[in-house]
């Protein structure tokens, strides 16, 4: 990883919303676990501090019931992902 010369991202980000089954512990792992796996791949524990953390995983910007045991949950991602952009920058 090369962290001497960190690339900055827009900061513009896109948001999809996830409709979700089970328990809400269950349902908050998996918006937890789409963070990651539609970004870096990675299991959280792997993803460093810093840039990758703070502007390239995804975040959960809003979770709610629906209803029994149905949730959704919003999360954003950086709009460099649908451009292909990302693949310049060194994980």
């Amino acid at each position: 990883m090369n962290e001497a010369s960190p690339a900055q991202l827009s900061g513009a980000r896109f948001a999809v919303e996830y409709h979700l089954s089970g328990t809400e512990a269950e349902v908050h792992g998996k918006a937890d676990a789409l963070c990651l796996d539609q970004t870096v791949e990675l299991p959280d524990e792997l993803v460093p501090a810093g840039m990758i953390r703070e502007q390239i995983v995804g975040r959960i910007e809003s979770f709610r019931g629906l209803k029994d045991d149905r949730y959704e949950a919003m999360i954003s991602f950086p709009t460099e992902l649908l451009t292909g952009e990302l693949h310049n920058f060194s994980m």
